[in-house]
């Protein structure tokens, strides 16, 4: 799940729309807005931006910048690796040249590992469905709206949902992502992540929570740096050692003002 926070006192509403000129959805609590587009004749999935209400009627889908270098596979001869090296990708694949963090890897049996999500279609549901067998959030038509990003690999017959809720009342974002296998043969799956936030550097402080037996949740706070920073446990169990939280604060940020941006897993065994 994630948050934007700040010092709120106010009536919330949601609403999640997709627009078919510029082929952007916008998942929207009061306050704040989570947009996704889809761009190029293969249609990838990219992330815009989230943070404040942008205005819809300006061009959001500029904020990708495939109209300038390297552009998109489609108009730069099909250099995909400089497109993958540049482009902020919704939920990030292994084994395809894109050489940041990956949330999915999977293999087949002829030990193809590349995976290259496009999409396919989507549904704007009212309510948020719940998860099968799993601890989760939930809403009703009244007071919660959910969007489903169906995806797919068709090289290895890999179906991909990723599922945005909003809330009224919440200025947070509940994420999910469901895997189907629609093929005929065997997949394995070694890397499944929740979710991705590709965010610009605005000189954020990394907070975590970490503590002990009878002290938990004490607050751990960094500047980000050039690198890797992270959150995780091998306990099998969300523990009091490490909580599945973690949160980007702009400098100077303290309870009574300014952007936070946080993450928490809604349940965990092990968790990174």
């Amino acid at each position: 799940m994630f948050v934007r926070a700040a010092v709120l006192r106010y009536t919330f509403s949601m609403n999640i729309s997709y627009d078919t000129s510029t082929r952007v959805f916008a998942v929207e609590s009061e306050h704040s807005a989570y947009y996704i587009g889809i761009v190029d004749e293969e249609n990838f999935i990219g992330h815009i931006h989230y943070g404040k209400k942008l205005d819809t009627a300006d061009d959001i889908a500029a904020l990708l910048r495939t109209q300038e270098n390297p552009r998109v596979p489609s108009k730069n001869l099909r250099d995909r690796l400089s497109f993958y090296d540049c482009f902020p990708s919704e939920y990030p694949c292994g084994g395809i040249g894109d050489f940041r963090e990956s949330c999915l890897n999977v293999c087949n049996g002829k030990m193809q590992s590349a995976v290259q999500l496009s999409y396919r279609s989507h549904e704007i549901l009212k309510g948020k469905p719940a998860l099968k067998g799993l601890p989760a959030t939930w809403g009703s038509p009244e007071d919660a709206m959910t969007l489903l990003l169906h995806c797919t690999d068709s090289v290895l017959g890999l179906a991909v949902t990723l599922s945005y809720s909003v809330f009224s009342g919440i200025d947070a974002i509940a994420r999910s992502v469901y895997l189907k296998n629609e093929g005929t043969q065997a997949l394995t799956l070694t890397k499944v992540y929740s979710s991705c936030l590709d965010m610009d550097d605005k000189g954020f402080d990394f907070v975590s929570l970490h503590g002990s037996w009878a002290r938990e949740r004490h607050i751990d706070r960094t500047p980000l740096f050039h690198g890797k920073l992270a959150v995780s446990s091998l306990r099998g169990e969300t523990s009091h050692q490490q909580n599945n939280f973690a949160a980007l604060a702009a400098h100077g940020t303290d309870y009574q003002s300014g952007e936070v941006y946080g993450s928490a897993l809604v349940y965990s065994g092990n968790f990174v």
